[in-house]
């Protein structure tokens, strides 16, 4: 079971570094941004890093395109992969989700809320992404609902190429009150940097 302690409503986040794709025509603003009022969203073609304070001890914490960071990516949200217990457990926690079912499917999916295409076909309906970590200092536990798309090299149909574009929906503290944790098998190592 996860329990929702307290809804982060502000972050920062830091663009720095090498591109990852060479030859892109916009750069990224390199910086720190401060105080975005979730939902934001960010273009990136480098090394970037969310933070925001935690709500158990007030330190900074978050998460970003770093490969040795351990992060718990919570994808693949259908019950192919999932029971539907697991999903309601999402779909409550985060009121913007349900379990959707369309007609010809073998499969229920969590979605958004907001979706409602009976006919729609598998690969059509808008899956929900999301990742687990830790505050660094106090092991507090977060659940950031995000977005993703990867920096895309310049080529004939797009001469200019184009910037990754990271999305942060929502954060939130929770309680994971489980010995299992999430239920799910293994920890993924997240390389937010590669698709």
């Amino acid at each position: 079971m996860i329990i929702k302690k307290y809804e982060v409503k502000e972050a920062d986040y830091l663009l720095e570094g090498l591109p990852l794709v060479s030859g892109i025509r916009d750069k990224q603003a390199n910086g720190v941004h401060k105080r975005k009022h979730l939902p934001f969203s960010f273009l990136y073609n480098g090394s970037w890093r969310v933070s925001h304070l935690c709500s158990g001890c007030g330190k900074r914490t978050g998460f970003g395109a770093d490969p040795s960071a351990d992060y718990l990516l919570i994808d693949k949200l259908f019950t192919r992969f999932h029971s539907e217990a697991f999903l309601n457990v999402f779909a409550d926690v985060f009121g913007n989700a349900k379990l959707f079912r369309p007609k010809d499917s073998e499969y229920t999916f969590l979605t958004r809320s907001t979706f409602n295409d009976p006919e729609a076909i598998d690969l059509y309906v808008p899956q929900m992404t999301f990742l687990h970590y830790n505050c660094h200092h106090c092991q507090a536990d977060f659940i950031c609902q995000f977005r993703q798309g990867y920096p895309i090299e310049p080529d004939k149909a797009n001469p200019a190429g184009k910037l990754g574009m990271m999305a942060v929906d929502r954060i939130l503290n929770v309680k994971v009150e489980s010995p299992e944790g999430f239920g799910l098998p293994e920890i993924v190592k997240l390389d937010l940097k590669s698709p």
